[in-house]
């Protein structure tokens, strides 16, 4: 099920102003993917690195490896 853009919103907001929301959000992305959940961690991930990259600019993640890039 698509997230809505309300959803996203909210997760981007939370990341720009709580450092212990990000943390958290990190830690639970990795136990995902430690667990055996990889769904769930690709999920978390990709709210994470959107919302990061959301940050007005401040930071920027780029999933492209260099070896892609020809």
């Amino acid at each position: 099920m698509p997230l809505t853009k309300l959803f996203q919103d909210t997760v981007t907001a939370r990341v720009e102003r709580d450092p212990a929301f990000r943390e958290a959000l990190f830690q639970e992305t990795m136990s995902a993917f430690i667990e055996g959940d990889t769904v769930l961690g690709k999920s978390l991930l990709g709210d994470l690195v959107n919302s990061i990259n959301n940050l007005n600019g401040r930071f920027r993640c780029h999933l492209s490896t260099p070896h892609a890039q020809k």
